[in-house]
């Protein structure tokens, strides 16, 4: 059957692989640098993500408005640590009157902001080129999204092409030293496609969860209880406390028309904690608006994977929690699921080891389309 369909299985692997084969080598290239983001980022930038600890952490509170005061009309979005370790700093995420960002770096200790960057870093350039080839949404997750499948077809293709007679295996997984050229170009090529073939089916099978579900589903506006009149219930008070006596008219015109307050971002962790107890605070966003909310991220003490995080979703005027998404045990199914996805695309789910082959297979896509092409040309000028 191969050898029956071998012209069709080599004119798709060839044209797709011409026509598609840069966008995969840039994701490639791309995708092994995210793999270790984190420990790139902070060699190439420790003065703002590493601290000397001394004494104890200042409050959510402070360290947000330590980062606001020194940007007056910009306001605090977000904040994150990538880590409960002690010397890591804080990166809060302002914003202004038209949603530009920029990210400042808190030394959490001393409140000291210690720099800022645009929003769009260096480092977060190469994540929107991963995710949407920095083409936005939808079109361009959606587009990333396709292409995966096609990439799955592309690499089955390859495969099928590589697959040696029966006891033939052991040649065909190595070079045999031949300098030839197009006979080098294709044991190159050959070679690091079979070895790292079950990587890149992996990693383009975990697209679709991450680009189509990775947001998650959006929770519910938040709607108060009814009679509540605040985060505490209202004015009613605790159904078991004294009568009180009834407020007057202008009172409770003024009390209807003054808004609930907002939670702070302390009080928002403290209410979030209930639902994730002994754990650490990683990330709070603070979303304003009739839709506006909290988002509190948690990890267990010593954990960062993104499998191992609980979000904690609130009003922002606190109440109630509208939603929890809690870590889910891994079953075959779990590859659709984003957390367990994201995990599989970096290799992260086998720790180091893993993470090390997702780096090298990411930096061979280039090698394949770039034998790939050599092989074509120099086929084409036998054939001339």
């Amino acid at each position: 059957m191969v050898t029956k369909y071998r012209g069709v299985w080599m004119t798709f692997h060839r044209w797709v692989g011409i026509i598609i084969g840069l966008i995969i080598a840039v994701l490639g290239i791309s995708g092994s640098l995210l793999v270790f983001e984190n420990e790139i980022d902070t060699a190439l930038n420790p003065a703002l993500l590493r601290v000397e600890p001394s004494g104890p952490l200042k409050t959510f509170d402070e360290i947000t408005s330590a980062a606001a005061s020194a940007y007056p009309g910009w306001t605090p979005y977000y904040f994150e640590r990538r880590s409960d370790a002690p010397d890591e700093s804080f990166k809060v995420v302002l914003r202004d009157a038209a949603k530009t960002e920029k990210q400042v770096f808190v030394n959490p200790y001393t409140l000291t902001v210690l720099g800022e960057r645009a929003g769009l870093s260096a480092i977060a350039l190469v994540r929107r080129i991963h995710a949407d080839l920095v083409l936005g949404e939808p079109f361009g997750t959606n587009f990333v999204g396709v292409l995966s499948f096609l990439c799955v077809a592309f690499f089955v293709a390859g495969i099928v092409l590589w697959w040696p007679a029966k006891g033939a295996f052991r040649r065909a997984l190595t070079l045999s030293g031949n300098t030839e050229p197009k006979r080098l170009m294709r044991e190159l090529h050959n070679v690091f496609g079979a070895w790292l073939a079950v990587f890149f089916i992996t990693a383009s099978i975990t697209v679709p969860p991450l680009v189509w579900m990775g947001s998650g589903e959006a929770p519910p506006p938040p709607r108060p209880a009814a009679g509540a009149g605040g985060p505490a219930g209202g004015p009613g008070g605790s159904p078991g406390g004294p009568p009180r006596e009834a407020p007057s008219r202008e009172a409770s015109q003024a009390q209807a028309e003054a808004p609930p307050q907002p939670l702070t971002w302390d009080e928002a962790a403290a209410f979030a904690a209930k639902e994730a107890p002994d754990q650490y605070v990683g990330f709070i966003l603070r979303m304003e608006g009739p839709r506006g909310m909290y988002m509190v991220r948690f990890w267990p003490l010593g954990q960062t994977g993104v499998e191992k995080q609980s979000n904690v979703f609130i009003p922002l005027t606190g109440g109630r929690v509208i939603r929890v998404q809690r870590p889910q045990p891994f079953t075959p199914a779990s590859i659709y699921k984003t957390e367990f996805a994201a995990n599989i695309h970096s290799g992260a789910i086998a720790g180091i080891p893993g993470r090390m082959i997702m780096f090298i297979a990411g930096l061979c896509f280039p090698v394949l389309f770039a034998t790939g092409i050599v092989m074509w040309v120099l086929g084409r000028r036998k054939t001339a």
